[in-house]
């Protein structure tokens, strides 16, 4: 065999494996450097909160104006003095709290946001922001002292009422779902730790106020979950995709090497 023969064998090789590559590789065309736009405006705060919001749950950015939306539907007393921080590993309640808020500072363990599901983790922002609305970040002196159990389930209510009435009844659903499971499969449901209630006391409240819950304002960024039938539908779907693809590219490979090389008896096809 001379070297032209291999030559064309060579091509006529890398032309048909690019067009397997061509039809049968999915494109991703958002992420094409040929669609930048030049006339972009500048982003402003509320555009770029708004940006973080649907790409990076995890995001302290997104979780910090969360609080602040909070502490605004709660009608919370110069909320604009409040300082929502990430809590440093060095805070004393780093590794035993999602959260804390103390006088006008309301801080956010991001680590155990990692941990932990989008609801929980909105329902922390809420409560903390519950703690300051309700005034039990600074002590007064002159007001009988209130058991940690009752201030903590004060909270837990009044963020979850505010909640169900702004829009986010299912971050609540989705908190006494876990709860539920926690009671069902965990051996400390019903153990306190003197400062908070059980979770097992937790569920039984938080249920009623999402049980009573008749407001009629449309989900806020409630999360759309495929359900797993139509997940493995949808699967099913794109695996016979690629397989009639793959055919559809291969015939189309024999009938190009069969116009173009009608004697040809080299690449096995």
């Amino acid at each position: 065999m001379n070297i032209y023969y291999t030559t064309r064998r060579s091509a006529l090789a890398t032309l048909v494996l690019a067009m397997l590559l061509f039809v049968c590789a999915p494109i991703d065309a958002t992420k094409s450097r040929y669609n930048n736009n030049n006339n972009k405006k500048k982003p402003t705060q509320k555009t770029i909160i708004k940006a973080v919001a649907h790409t990076d749950t995890q995001s302290f950015a997104y979780y910090q104006q969360k609080t602040y939306e909070f502490l605004g539907h709660l009608k919370a007393k110069n909320s604009d003095s409040v300082k929502v921080e990430i809590m440093p590993r060095d805070d004393l309640h780093y590794h035993s709290a999602a959260g804390y808020a103390n006088g006008s500072v309301i801080r956010l363990n991001m680590e155990s946001f990692k941990r932990s599901l989008h609801a929980q983790n909105l329902f922390t922002c809420a409560h903390e922001a519950a703690h300051y609305a309700c005034g039990h970040t600074y002590v007064h002196p002159h007001q009988p002292k209130r058991s940690s159990l009752a201030i903590e389930q004060e909270a837990d209510e009044t963020a979850a009422r505010m909640l169900c009435n702004q829009g986010y009844a299912w971050v609540v659903e989705e908190c006494v779902q876990q709860l539920h499971l926690h009671m069902q499969y965990g051996g400390d449901a019903y153990t306190s730790d003197g400062i908070h209630p059980t979770y097992a006391q937790q569920h039984e409240y938080l249920k009623k106020i999402a049980a009573n819950n008749h407001s009629l304002r449309p989900q806020a960024e409630q999360p759309t979950m495929e359900s797993p039938a139509f997940q493995r539908h949808n699967d099913h779907y794109k695996q016979e995709f690629y397989i009639y693809a793959g055919i559809c590219a291969s015939i189309l490979a024999v009938h190009l090497k069969n116009r173009w090389y009608p004697h040809a008896t080299w690449l096995g096809i």
